[in-house]
Parts: C-alpha cells; structure tokens; sequence
C-alpha cells in the first residue's frame, strides 16, 4: 500500500462527490473505472492494481476506515499469500478490505454497494458483485477457508496466553429464509417460535472474545458438540498446557476450563471430560 510522501508541495484539489459523478460518468470502459492503463496492463500481463490514497471531499462512510489498523493488527493480511490469484486487476488483499469494511458498515447485499467506496480503499472502484463472488469461489478453491481459520484462532491464543486457557461456549441459531434447502427446525427462546435454521457455537476467551466458531446443521447439543468438534482442537491449538507428565502427578491440575449454560449442564456427562 502507497502511502503519499510528505513533500512540501501542495495537495492537488480534492473532488467533491458531484465532481466525482461527473468524472465517472465519462470513462469509457466503465463507470468509475478511471484507473485506464493499470487495466489494460492487468488484462495483458496480470498486473495487479496499486492502492494509491488520494485528497478526498465529501466521502460517503470514509469514517468506516479508522477500523483498518484493528484489522491489521487482528492479522486480516497475515495469510493472504494463501488465497493470492494470478492474472487478476484487485489484489487479494483489496478483497478481503473489500468485504471487512462491507461487513462493518453492515451491507446485507452485494448488489447495493456503493461504487465510491472504492476510494476509501486506494482504488479507482470497489470490485462489482459478480467479481466479488467469483473470488470468493476461487478462494475456496485454492484454500481451506477453516484452516485460514484456524491460523487466525492460534495466534489470537498465543497472543492473550492468560485468556485463552478459560473458554466460555455459548450456542445461537442463525435462521435460514431461503427456499432451496429444507434444514431441520430448532427452537428460537427470542422469538419463542420453532424455525428453520443452524446452529454456530461460538468459542470465547476469558473476556468474551472471540475466538473461533462451530456450524452445526444438524444439532445434537451442546454436550455432543463438546465432545465430538471441539476437544481435538482445544488440546492442539490452546497454548500455555500442562504436559501429560505433569498431569499425571497432579490429579488436579487441568489443561483448560470451560464454561457453559444450562444447556449443558448434565453430571453424568462430567466424567467424560
């Protein structure tokens, strides 16, 4: 990402949004598509654009970009070199902005996104919804999205030692008004209804954080979850553990603790843990 150099030379004037309209609105392979001869390099030599930052006036929702520097810091570009395309105009990591900040200003679809908040990324224009998808795709292709995952969780762990070793679990149903599959019903306490949906337990540190999540179409419970998806990954991923030497000699000492609801309060199911 280039940053402007701190010169002595004067800002060139900054573009209001009428201004901006105006200018988009005569490029000729595109709306807004104002970044001409990176395009033509990009479709000939698969050259990837450059995020260039520019004086700006009158941007709609620029404030959305204070959070930029908590999603580095969280490690948003860690592993992008995982899903990296050849041959494409967006960087990867011009995707991956592209959606966080979508995620953050709470847009439900695709298909309403604003062709201004490219700017706020660098680029002449977002990426249009159909390459958005087409590289979500691709990138469940070229790589495990739940390893991506996972490599995200163990270094939020190793990063908060002292948090990671108390998980608090807590079940929510996400509900599912489509019409092309036919998901079981589970029972909704908010809306106190019987709904069509899946179940995604999440798993917090000591503080509620989060650290990673488990879907579960078909639900069994909290326990079975407990014993079925989550101990492997807690005994290889949760830093800071007691050998099993030291286990052994102290029938006492514990791995890590984990904390639940009533739903999976059953003292027979103890023991096994």
């Amino acid at each position: 990402i280039k940053m402007p150099e701190k010169t002595n030379r004067q800002l060139p004037i900054a573009l209001t949004k009428s201004q901006r309209g105006v200018v988009d609105s005569q490029q000729v392979i595109g709306k807004a598509c104002t970044n001409l001869n990176q395009r033509i390099l990009s479709a000939k030599l698969g050259v990837k654009c450059p995020v260039e930052f520019n004086n700006q006036t009158d941007l709609h929702q620029a404030g959305v970009l204070i959070t930029i520097p908590s999603l580095l810091y969280q490690g948003l570009l860690r592993y992008e070199d995982d899903f990296e395309l050849d041959n494409v105009y967006y960087p990867t990591s011009s995707i991956f902005l592209s959606l966080a900040l979508l995620a953050l200003l709470r847009v439900k679809t695709l298909s309403i996104v604003d062709r201004e908040m490219g700017r706020m990324l660098g680029l002449d224009r977002i990426p249009e919804v159909k390459t958005l998808r087409k590289r979500l795709a691709q990138f469940s292709e070229k790589s495990d999205v739940a390893i991506w995952s996972n490599k995200l969780s163990r270094d939020w762990m190793e990063a908060n030692e002292d948090l990671s070793a108390i998980l608090y679990i807590d079940g929510h149903v996400k509900l599912y008004y489509g019409k092309n599959n036919q998901l079981p019903k589970r029972y909704v306490s908010r809306m106190r209804l019987a709904l069509s949906g899946t179940t995604d337990y999440w798993v917090n540190d000591a503080l509620g954080q989060p650290f990673f999540v488990v879907n579960k179409v078909i639900n069994k419970g909290l326990l079975q979850t407990l014993k079925e998806d989550l101990p492997e990954t807690f005994n290889n991923d949760i830093p800071n553990q007691p050998t099993q030497e030291q286990l052994d000699e102290d029938k006492y000492l514990h791995r890590y603790m984990i904390v639940f609801d009533r739903e999976g309060y059953s003292p027979d199911s103890f023991y096994d843990f």
